[in-house]
């Protein structure tokens, strides 16, 4: 008898150690977990009130905190979305799609592929002519400006996207701009044939399974020859780039896992070689002279990663139009004086990637023609 109330007891004990066990965490945080990553919407608290708490909201707003708020919760949830994912092939993240043989995809990247998105022929030549009065009049004042379209996993790994009979392959705004880049003769350079080939020949990753962007290793190329090819067009060698040393690792580094990190799972099984390739920039023979202005989109990061705004004296960089860097005193783009920035410049890139051609170039084309050409 006596056994038995003790063995009740500690089992008692042990089950309400485990019911307690998150609320210890939460008060004491005795334990260091690793947060959430991606977007987490936030939960507000409702205040409450006399209609609050009859409408029902101070309560519902409470139990939604809660829950965020628990101990482990972030652990938690991982292991949920670990079962769902691993049972019954769901993901929990918002536009992240699974493709065939643990490829993911963006939905705005499938849509691109599929032509979804398509503007239309008389709205990608406006915009194209346009560019094209903002590169002759920026020619007159010895500023060189050029299109860098960057690729697109969708583009470059259309068979493992997910099998969908609905769709069909449509115009899409990649193949209406390069029509119109090459019959206005757009200073451009389309790193897609570029990155498809080496996609089709290298040992590592070039488009992360578990990614969106291009891969750091695919862009140690794609800075050596943007170099090249400033080299090319203003007669003035460049700095060299060196290559001090390649990792080769299983496991995915920062952007090469961005989706990965996003669907907040335990593990998951990729089967991929990744490179990541160590460089300087040896200045020790040609100094960088070059001042130069990237407006780009988020495929322009792992570009940065290989130092490419140390081949020049002088380097912006505008994300979206919008936000800039290195940032002295303004830190956005549309509230600096547009002729003074342009007209400074020897080089300006806008590097755009074949999925965000949709809004291409975030306002940057049509105010450089409203400066020059209205």
């Amino acid at each position: 008898m006596k056994s038995n109330h003790f063995r009740n007891t500690i089992l008692f004990s042990l089950i309400l150690f485990l019911l307690l066990f998150p609320l210890i965490q939460r008060v004491t945080k005795v334990f260091k977990i690793e947060p959430l990553k991606g977007y987490i919407k936030p939960v507000e608290r409702v205040e409450f009130t006399k209609e609050s708490f009859f409408d029902d909201s101070f309560q519902m707003s409470m139990e939604a905190y809660e829950k965020r708020n628990i101990g482990f919760q972030p652990d938690l949830v991982r292991i949920n979305n670990q079962l769902e994912f691993d049972l019954f092939n769901k993901i929990n993240a918002a536009t992240i799609v699974r493709g065939q043989e643990n490829h993911f995809y963006g939905q705005q990247y499938i849509d691109s592929y599929y032509g979804s998105d398509y503007l239309g022929d008389e709205a990608v030549y406006q915009k194209t002519w346009k560019l094209l009065k903002v590169q002759e009049v920026l020619k007159t004042k010895g500023v060189h400006l050029c299109v860098v379209v960057a690729s697109s996993k969708s583009f470059v790994h259309p068979q493992y996207l997910p099998v969908n009979n609905e769709l069909t392959a449509k115009k899409t705004n990649y193949e209406s701009y390069r029509l119109n880049f090459d019959s206005l003769k757009i200073n451009y350079i389309d790193f897609l044939p570029f990155i498809k080939n080496l996609d089709d020949t290298s040992a590592y990753s070039v488009h992360p399974k578990t990614g969106i962007h291009w891969s750091y290793y695919a862009t140690y190329f794609v800075v050596d020859s943007l170099r090249n090819y400033m080299q090319q067009i203003t007669g003035i060698p460049q700095p060299e780039i060196k290559l001090q040393k390649l990792d080769v690792t299983n496991r995915p580094r920062n952007s090469d896992k961005d989706i990965e990190d996003g669907l907040n799972l335990l593990y998951i099984n990729t089967n991929d070689t990744y490179a990541y390739p160590n460089v300087f920039i040896d200045k020790s023979i040609f100094a960088p002279s070059l001042r130069g202005l990237v407006v780009a989109d988020s495929y322009y990061y792992t570009v940065a990663h290989h130092r490419f705004d140390e081949l020049f004296a002088d380097f912006n960089f505008w994300f979206y139009y919008n936000e800039v860097y290195p940032s002295e005193g303004q830190t956005n783009a549309k509230q600096l004086n547009l002729k003074e920035e342009l007209e400074k410049r020897d080089v300006i890139f806008i590097l755009v990637n074949v999925t965000k051609l949709q809004s291409f170039a975030w306002g940057f084309i049509d105010d450089c023609y409203a400066l020059y050409c209205d």
